[in-house]
């Protein structure tokens, strides 16, 4: 039977379900992903929000930077 879900510790709690429930012995194979984003270009975004409250100026800033590690990653461990 083939079974999904959201990650390692998600399958190994339904396998434990299943053999407590019903009694079933099982065993878990090889986990592979099945889906994967990556995004597609570096980035960097700098968004400012500014609001007075109660008479008082406040203010925050953020600058993000998101870059592609997928040359770093080695496909073939996946």
């Amino acid at each position: 039977m083939l079974v999904s879900g959201l990650g390692e510790l998600h399958l190994e709690v339904l396998r434990d379900r299943i053999e407590i429930e019903y009694g079933i012995k099982s065993t878990l194979g090889r986990m592979r992903v099945a889906y994967r984003e990556s995004i597609a270009e570096n980035k960097m975004q700098e968004e400012k929000f500014e609001k007075t409250i109660g008479g008082a100026h406040m203010f925050a800033q953020l600058k993000l930077q998101v870059e592609s590690m997928i040359d770093e990653i080695d496909m073939t461990e996946l």
